[in-house]
């Protein structure tokens, strides 16, 4: 599991869920159509990178800030040669 916070002003309920839908269900042609792809593009390489095992979870709480939290199954990851 890795955990990125963000301190910033968070965001409401119904942006968390979206965004995390689409963080969650990213394909190549999701990324040819936005037009704000930064968060998009990093999550789709990491699935990519897993298999699509990948999966993306986000915390927010407004006025706080918010966390995404990646979890890969540790049978996907590989020993560093």
């Amino acid at each position: 599991m890795i955990e990125v916070e963000d301190t910033g002003d968070g965001m409401e309920e119904d942006e968390v869920e979206l965004l995390q839908q689409r963080m969650n269900s990213v394909t190549i042609d999701t990324i040819k159509k936005a037009k704000h792809v930064g968060i998009l593009n990093a999550c789709l390489r990491i699935k990519m990178m897993f298999k699509d095992k990948a999966t993306f979870t986000i915390e927010s709480e407004k006025g706080i800030g918010m966390s995404v939290i990646i979890r890969i199954p540790l049978d996907m990851i590989t020993k560093a040669e």
